[in-house]
């Protein structure tokens, strides 16, 4: 490209006088800057060029046959041409013409410039620094070219560059030709620019020019929702891309995870909205209804809502009681229940301290599960012996295990077991009572809590099992305690 640079044209330019004779030929060297344009002579009728006025009309024809010589451009190559050499080619013309003027006006040796014709000479060539010119500049149909200010600017097709695109070596965004960097909107998202290389960054958490940082993933493209990073989780808002600290947020795929001051997934007791919950150590999902180790040892109960028990609460067919304050288990103590006071073991257990009512249920309990509901049976040995029970043969059973008789086992009914021990109103309904509902259709034992024992289709088992008086039945469409007909009896 630089080849044709300082290449030097020897232009013979002839001057004819009026009378139609040769009056001189001078033959000088020019450099012609490769990127001055033809319209370069134009300006020349502001330059202040002195002509002797003795050259008269010859001179004037001269100087003009010389301008129009040197106004001839040649083909543009390089990008750029200084100062110095536009000044040549006017001080050369000048020069051309002055020394034109002179063998006009001396009629003396053609070759001859006198001291007007180098004063002009000079004069052309300050003068000359005035003319202004436009810059040739190359424009490659694809690649590389410098700006007005020496910068580097990218082609594609013989236009300024604007896009995602490949130089050659790599992918660059460009934007009227010139690298972007930082943050860039581009194909519908945003992606990251190395303010070094100019190169796309994949798999980074960057700092904004403006301050925030923001995460892209394996493609490049900015992150929203849940997402992997340094180890652990955290979650990027839909709108604003920003990381989403403190924040229960829902994920694309619809469970929920919790994220804490640092912006990470958060495991195990958390303290959040006013309460306190417990997240998964492996699926970082929030635990309902469970008894759960804590990371410095500590056991603690969530309820249906995932929330922190304190109060009553069952776990596992049993109900423990947590101190309101520390949310621990109390074991080895008296608790009031509603109107009735219970005793918690060593384990935490809510229980009476009526050794027969305590065995009763136990004995009752371990059948949950294993005795399907049998309409009618418990009334021979053989039943019996199979664990083959209806509602009222269980309640016989149970008791009878622990010596207390409820009449003849083989006539057992609602009927007759809602005449036995002592009324007691719903309100004073405590551990050991048994309790009708459905009309007298069905018979349960309460636990406590709102739990009870029972034997039906409708259990949790259907047989022998255990529900809460909140739960729903199933065949009739409400709750055990929505068809319970406040009928309690104590047996003991």
């Amino acid at each position: 490209m630089k080849a044709n640079i300082g290449k030097r044209k020897d232009i013979t330019l002839k001057a004819w006088s009026f009378a139609g004779f040769v009056l001189a030929a001078v033959s000088i060297g020019l450099t012609t800057p490769l990127s001055v344009h033809a319209a370069t002579t134009d300006t020349t009728e502001n330059s202040s060029i002195e002509v002797d006025a003795a050259s008269g009309a010859s001179s004037s024809a001269s100087a003009n046959s010389v301008n129009s010589s040197s106004a001839v451009a040649q083909p543009a190559v390089s990008n750029s041409a200084s100062a110095s050499e536009v000044s040549g080619v006017a001080a050369n013309s000048s020069s051309v013409a002055g020394s034109t003027s002179s063998v006009a006006s001396s009629q003396s040796d053609t070759t001859t410039v006198d001291n007007s014709a180098v004063a002009t000479t000079n004069s052309a060539a300050s003068d000359a620094k005035q003319v202004k010119t436009d810059s040739a500049t190359i424009i490659p149909t694809t690649g590389y070219s410098a700006d007005s200010s020496g910068d580097a600017v990218y082609y594609s097709n013989g236009e300024l560059a604007n896009g995602y695109i490949n130089d050659g070596n790599n992918w660059y965004l460009f934007k009227d030709g010139v690298k972007q960097s930082d943050v860039q909107a581009w194909a519908g998202t945003y992606y990251y620019f190395d303010h070094t290389t100019y190169l796309r960054s994949d798999n980074v958490y960057a700092k904004s020019n403006w301050g925030d940082y923001y995460l892209f993933g394996n493609d490049g493209r900015i992150a929203t929702d849940v997402q992997a990073w340094a180890g652990t989780y955290y979650y990027f808002d839909h709108s604003t891309y920003l990381r989403v600290d403190n924040n229960y947020a829902k994920s694309n795929w619809g469970d929920y995870y919790l994220f804490g001051n640092d912006g990470k997934i958060a495991t195990d007791v958390q303290a959040w909205a006013g309460t306190y919950y417990y997240f998964d150590h492996h699926t970082y999902l929030r635990v309902d209804n469970k008894y759960v180790r804590s990371n410095w040892g500590d056991w603690y109960m969530f309820g249906a809502n995932g929330r922190i028990v304190s109060g009553f609460a069952n776990w596992l067919n049993r109900t423990y009681y947590f101190n309101a304050s520390t949310y621990l288990k109390v074991i080895n103590s008296y608790v009031k229940n509603g109107n009735n006071t219970y005793w918690l073991d060593d384990t935490g257990v809510m229980r009476t301290q009526t050794w027969q009512i305590e065995k009763a249920i136990e004995v009752g309990m371990a059948l949950v599960g294993k005795s399907p509901y049998d309409w009618g049976g418990g009334r021979t040995s053989a039943s019996i012996a199979n664990k083959s029970f209806d509602c009222s043969s269980f309640i016989h059973y149970i008791f009878a295990a622990v010596g207390i008789n409820l009449g003849n086992y083989t006539s057992a009914t609602t009927y007759t077991e809602i005449k036995l021990g002592t009324a007691v109103s719903w309100s004073d309904m405590k551990r050991g009572d048994i309790f009708f509902m459905d009309n007298c259709g069905h018979v349960g034992i309460y636990l406590g809590n709102g739990l009870f024992l029972h034997d039906s289709p409708n259990s949790s088992t259907g047989g022998v099992g255990i529900n809460s008086l909140s739960d729903m039945n199933k065949e009739m469409g409400k709750t055990w305690a929505q068809i319970a007909d406040g009928s309690v009896r104590r047996i003991i």
